[in-house]
């Protein structure tokens, strides 16, 4: 989970895996939605002051660091559906509404006679 999740709002896994499909799914998106933007960055004028290269370097520290906070967030999120998907657990609902499972071939099916 995310660290700054009310775990309150986690459906339980284990009794809504449907519902905790959709968590997953809405914390990897709400992750990549809401990134932090760069700053109103400009590039500071030709006689800017020890001062202000200071200042703006600073602030572009500031936004490499929140973007990057990001970009883990949303990776930690999406490995963690990742992980939901592949252990065959059920899709979100965004993905589930337009899922059609391939056909299996005849061989495979309990019931085939050849």
């Amino acid at each position: 989970m995310l660290l700054n999740d009310d775990l309150s709002d986690v459906p339980d896994p284990d009794k809504d895996k449907e519902g905790f499909a959709d968590y997953l799914f809405d914390s990897v998106s709400g992750t990549l939605r809401d990134r932090p933007e760069a700053g109103a960055w400009t590039d500071p004028s030709s006689r800017a002051t020890k001062a202000e290269l200071r200042d703006a370097i600073a602030r572009a520290r500031e936004d490499f660091q929140n973007l990057r906070r990001s970009l883990v967030e949303s990776d930690s999120a999406f490995d963690q559906l990742h992980e939901w998907i592949m252990t065959g657990q059920p899709l979100p609902d965004p993905w589930r509404k337009n899922f059609a499972p391939l056909p299996m071939p005849p061989e495979t099916r309990v019931d085939y006679r050849p």
